[in-house]
């Protein structure tokens, strides 16, 4: 799918809640940091469906977050936002399966 993208990164910021419009709608923005030799950092927005995903998200955490970009024109200028459609931690992806081994008791058995 080309309209998927993916940010991995560090978290550097974790910004306030805010409430917005007439309804009192919810987001937060979390800033992460990713790439290797050049690390760049995005402001990703998270809307109200996504923010139980990130409550207890703190600077350090590694993320994977699922992102489209949006822009829009307001008298004249233009704005771009990251918004975040999807978001898990590394760590459950990266922990390698562990294999339990019971140890060779042969030797050991007193029968």
């Amino acid at each position: 799918n080309l309209n998927k993208m993916e940010l991995r990164g560090k978290v550097v910021a974790v910004l306030p809640t805010v409430t917005y419009g007439k309804e009192g709608k919810k987001k937060g923005v979390l800033v992460i940091e990713y790439g290797d030799r050049y690390p760049k950092k995005a402001a990703i927005t998270f809307f109200e469906r996504l923010l139980p995903n990130i409550d207890g998200v703190k600077v350090g955490d590694e993320l994977l977050v699922e992102v489209s970009i949006d822009s829009r024109e307001w008298q004249g200028k233009w704005f771009t936002d990251v918004l975040a459609n999807k978001v898990q931690t590394t760590q459950g992806l990266e922990k390698k399966e562990e294999v339990f081994q019971v140890p060779d008791q042969h030797g050991d058995l007193p029968f």
